[in-house]
């Protein structure tokens, strides 16, 4: 995707085109079918704290879409046929609720916003960009979560129905972040949302991402200094992971390139892992981070995502 992250004109450009993109036509024609209902939820209580305790506990029984399997669902309204990321952001609550499965956190947002507005209760919807490098590359990773308005003591509850959990019992709607990491592009209805397919959805991420301030970037990305151990070289000094080498060489030009100058640098040991493509990152008093690194790894902008988040854990900076 490789788009700068000017802020200014491009913007309101992708703004306006993200408030104004139509939802795409099904593959399986325009026509109309039945719409299925939602299966019964549990009684509804009165309790904004022990309905949201049950509306999780309903979510969570929903399946993730198998990856690489064609699904023939309703979206829309209209029948449909596709793989998981196909059915992003198309389907209804209660087409979602009546297959039982989820195409990503969005499917469990809408499910269990849907059945608190069911039982009376205000919910909003919030999608939200990540901060990461991956993120800033593919316009492709965000998060989802619902505030819920506690009308007797005048508090949003925020709850991540996707982890089946609450992530603050008097949330404020002016907060920018959630869990450190995650940036909100979007706080309303779910009737307001603007983005309804996948492609639209990107297009969300992106303008999310152009509205981060520098200086938030600056914070919360990492300029990374690896130092490669003995065990990933082999008997001539070449790197046992043939992806290694291109790695180390393009490690922190994507963020230059793009104007984004990390305050945090992070030093982390690369050390061989087994002959497979799994990649992990540790940390120690005594010896810092240490990433294990597979011999059959991508090493890809993912696995730079994937240290982002851990050391920002690490550091207090992320959940």
């Amino acid at each position: 995707m490789g788009l700068t992250l000017a802020r200014s004109a491009g913007l309101a450009a992708i703004a306006g085109a993200v408030l104004s993109f139509g939802v795409w036509e099904s593959v399986a024609g325009p026509q109309r079918s039945a719409s299925p209902a939602a299966p019964p939820g549990p009684a509804c209580s009165s309790d904004v704290r022990l309905q949201i305790d049950n509306s999780l506990a309903e979510v969570s029984k929903l399946k993730g879409m198998e990856h690489g399997k064609v699904f023939q669902l309703p979206a829309g309204g209209k029948p449909m046929s596709g793989y998981g990321d196909d059915f992003l952001r198309r389907r209804t609550a209660p087409e979602v609720l009546a297959s039982g499965l989820a195409s990503g956190c969005g499917d469990y947002a809408i499910s269990f916003l849907y059945r608190m507005e069911q039982c009376g209760f205000k919910a909003n919807f919030i999608d939200s960009a990540q901060i990461s490098t991956a993120s800033l590359q593919t316009h492709d990773s965000g998060h989802t979560v619902v505030a819920v308005r506690d009308e007797t003591v005048g508090r949003w509850i925020l709850a991540d129905p996707t982890a089946g959990r609450v992530i603050s019992e008097n949330w404020e709607p002016s907060s920018k972040t959630f869990y450190g990491n995650y940036w909100i592009g979007y706080f309303g209805p779910l009737a307001s949302y603007p983005a309804h397919d996948h492609e639209s959805l990107k297009r969300f991420y992106e303008a999310t991402l152009q509205s981060i301030p520098p200086a938030v970037m600056a914070e919360h990305l990492f300029r990374f200094r690896f130092t490669v151990d003995s065990s990933l070289k082999g008997k001539d000094g070449e790197y046992l992971n043939p992806r290694l080498a291109g790695f180390l060489r393009d490690n922190g030009k994507f963020l230059e390139e793009h104007g984004i100058h990390p305050k945090s640098e992070v030093e982390i040991r690369l050390v061989k892992g087994g002959d497979d493509s799994k990649g992990s990152l540790d940390y120690t008093d005594k010896g810092g981070f240490v990433a294990t690194i597979g011999l059959k790894s991508a090493m890809s902008s993912s696995f730079v995502s994937y240290l982002e988040t851990t050391v920002a854990r690490r550091l207090g900076k992320a959940e």
